[in-house]
């Protein structure tokens, strides 16, 4: 494991969000014999001119002057901050871009004195502050690239791709958490290593206590749930099938739900049920409830790139698990995480998935997250990047 080294992580995403995502995971677990500076989202697309958005700044404008803190949930040996800075995020207006550098760099080099962080490792998850390289006497950088931003919806331009393109160029080291997206990529950088996301097993191996959730609680068998954003990736037709199937069970839906949800099409269907987000500590109370996790989405290009996080979860909570056809839910024993080619084929491996509820299948599944824990993601990261020669 990576020790006594400064990390000044760009984030894609806050701290503090319903759900742990793969960033929060890893610093944390890093944060234990490493000093970490967790440098939240700075943006990746040109904002809406609309009340939620300018809410957002708000907020962004009031933490930013808070400086950096540290989270109130950590134990006494992690050694993270928190911090958000201000940019103006119009990213492919070129002086933007460059009022952007001098801003990122001139508030990390102070940054950099007041916490001690000399000599740090840039560890990378957007391109959007990669303007940075260079100027902040880095010992390396790191590029963790879960996702290809060119597919991801929302307006970024082809700025942004010039962004992303030279990030993984001046890397000295990538991880890219889809095959497809290393193929890919891996022109630009000849370190570049596939390392699927991961999942903290221990969080589900308690069997959880006290009151069943109420909105799932009374709801008919069998409980199908299907667990993350509800956006306009989500393949409706299959789920539809499934509830005509099972006219007494119950289809549920957890998590936030977009604005592009398409959810006209879900209407007048009496058991798919949208429960909205849960915090991550609610959730081994809601897998205990559910007979079969499912995952349904439309094969775009945003999802032949992607790498769930959710798959590894479901398993650690021993469940059964059937997929529509992406390149990502190959990656599992075909008999653990059952790929469907067809609507109709969905239907069956349902039906089949739900008669697998012995010790045996609910162990093999549980073993699968087990050697497949954040914890091995670290361990597998430190120890290719000690191999670079920091």
């Amino acid at each position: 494991m990576l020790e006594g080294e400064n990390i000044i992580c760009f984030s894609s995403t806050e701290w503090v969000g319903r759900n742990k995502t793969s960033k929060r995971c890893l610093m944390e677990i890093l944060s234990r014999s490493n000093r970490v500076l967790f440098v939240e989202t700075i943006g990746s697309r040109n904002p809406g001119m609309n009340r939620m958005h300018l809410a957002m700044i708000l907020k962004r404008l009031g933490k930013c002057l808070r400086g950096p803190v540290r989270p109130s949930d950590l134990e006494p040996d992690q050694q993270l901050w928190v911090y958000s800075p201000i940019v103006i995020p119009f990213f492919n207006i070129a002086w933007v871009r460059k009022l952007n550098q001098m801003i990122l760099i001139c508030v990390f080099r102070s940054l950099i004195r007041k916490l001690k962080l000399q000599n740090p490792i840039l560890w990378f998850y957007l391109p959007t502050a990669s303007d940075t390289i260079g100027y902040l006497d880095e010992k390396k950088v790191i590029y963790h690239a879960v996702d290809e931003w060119s597919t991801y919806p929302g307006f970024r331009g082809g700025a942004y791709q010039e962004m992303d393109d030279q990030l993984f160029r001046k890397s000295d080291i990538v991880f890219a958490s889809n095959r497809m997206l290393l193929e890919k990529k891996k022109i630009f950088n000849k370190n570049s290593y596939y390392l699927p996301h991961g999942v903290n097993f221990t969080d589900y191996e308690t069997e959880p206590m006290g009151t069943p959730p109420l909105d799932l609680c009374h709801l008919p068998r069998p409980v199908i749930g299907m667990i993350g954003a509800v956006s306009s990736w989500i393949d409706w037709g299959p789920l539809i099938d499934l509830a005509k199937q099972y006219p007494k069970g119950s289809i549920v839906m957890i998590g936030p739900i977009g604005y592009d949800a398409q959810l006209q099409k879900i209407q007048g269907i009496s058991n798919i049920y949208l429960l909205g987000p849960k915090n991550y500590s609610e959730l081994p109370a809601y897998y205990k409830m559910i007979d079969i996790c499912v995952v349904s989405f439309l094969l775009t290009e945003h999802i032949r790139y992607c790498c769930p996080t959710r798959l590894y979860e479901h398993l650690a909570n021993g469940k059964p698990v059937v997929t529509t056809d992406f390149p990502a839910a190959h990656e599992f024993p075909a008999d653990l995480v059952k790929v469907a080619k067809s609507r109709t084929e969905f239907l069956i491996l349902v039906q089949t998935a739900l008669s697998e509820v012995s010790t045996d299948w609910i162990e093999r599944r549980k073993k699968i997250a087990q050697h497949n824990t954040w914890k091995d993601r670290a361990e597998t990261m430190s120890e290719l990047i000690l191999k670079e020669k920091l």
